[in-house]
């Protein structure tokens, strides 16, 4: 193994993505545009709708129907739902094109708006990935928040049966605050567990942009191995984006086009790092692959 390859820290990380994004932060936040327009234009669709309706209606909104609101509602819906299924359908293609030119960014290699869309040439792998990585992953949460909420459930019950909350405001304020507290962090808890064991299938999409002839099961378990040990250094380095979460949010979500292609081109920048420390190992095992494949054809013969 080379002797200058070795894990980078968080903060090497992100000064490699942002050393990278110098001269392409146009492209970068078009494509990112492109791509959340793609994935969310029947949710925005319906929700723009949706406001509009209610500000044509103004002050007549008192002397609208109950019929007309309905039909509003559920043309919303049916908007959403549209959109849930399209992204159901191509999400797996756009999250390949995302990766693919994130990586080439890191690469130096050269950037095109058009490698969003060079995921449908594997349209049916992509589509499986990202089936079965939401089954996997909607499964491991259930594994974690089903036991806390039937534990916070049962807590609950406990305290309100031993104390007469309804006749004493105090103890009912007491009471409130300390349950509030307990889910508050039961739901950091369960939500930093549930990101470890989902953190594992996070590298799938890279992978698959490296070794197009992996087969789907192939990329999520590559995934897993690559992921031993690092799953936690994911956490934190997501974990370094919450200042720039809080301040997109304050610009009414704007800055998200600035701060999404720096998270996408740190992660990047994260698995390539991994793969190039393991890149001796997965060599080898790709030799002896191969071997054994030769092997078989001998004996066949």
């Amino acid at each position: 193994m080379n002797e200058d390859i070795r894990i980078k820290s968080i903060g090497e990380l992100k000064r490699g993505a942002k050393e990278k994004l110098k001269g392409n932060w146009g492209i970068a936040i078009l494509l990112t545009f492109l791509a959340t327009l793609i994935t969310n234009a029947f949710s925005f669709s319906g929700e723009i709708s949706n406001l509009i309706d209610i500000i044509s209606r103004g002050l007549d909104s008192l002397n609208t129907s109950i019929e007309q609101i309905s039909e509003g509602t559920l043309a919303v819906t049916i908007l959403v739902r549209l959109g849930m299924i399209i992204n159901l359908l191509i999400g797996g293609s756009i999250s390949y094109g995302i990766s693919k030119f994130f990586l080439n960014l890191i690469r130096k290699e050269k950037l095109k708006v058009e490698t969003l869309f060079s995921g449908f040439k594997y349209f049916g792998k992509n589509f499986l990935i990202q089936l079965i990585v939401g089954i996997f992953s909607f499964l491991w949460s259930l594994v974690i928040w089903i036991p806390a909420i039937i534990l916070i459930i049962i807590i609950i019950i406990s305290q309100a049966s031993t104390l007469d909350i309804f006749y004493d405001p105090n103890i009912s304020f007491s009471l409130i605050a300390g349950l509030l507290a307990i889910i508050i962090i039961a739901a950091i808890l369960c939500s930093t567990i549930s990101y470890l064991l989902i953190a594992r299938y996070a590298m799938t999409y890279y992978i698959f942009v490296d070794n197009p002839d992996f087969a789907v099961m192939e990329c999520i378990s590559a995934s897993k191995e690559i992921m031993e040990g690092n799953k936690v250094r994911l956490l934190l380095l997501q974990i370094s984006f919450i200042g720039w979460h809080i301040l997109s949010i304050i610009t009414l979500f704007i800055g998200y086009l600035w701060i999404i292609p720096y998270i996408n081109s740190s992660i990047a920048e994260f698995y390539n790092n991994l793969k190039e420390i393991s890149e001796p190992k997965a060599e080898n095992i790709i030799e002896d692959k191969i071997e054994i494949t030769l092997e078989k054809n001998q004996d066949e013969q």
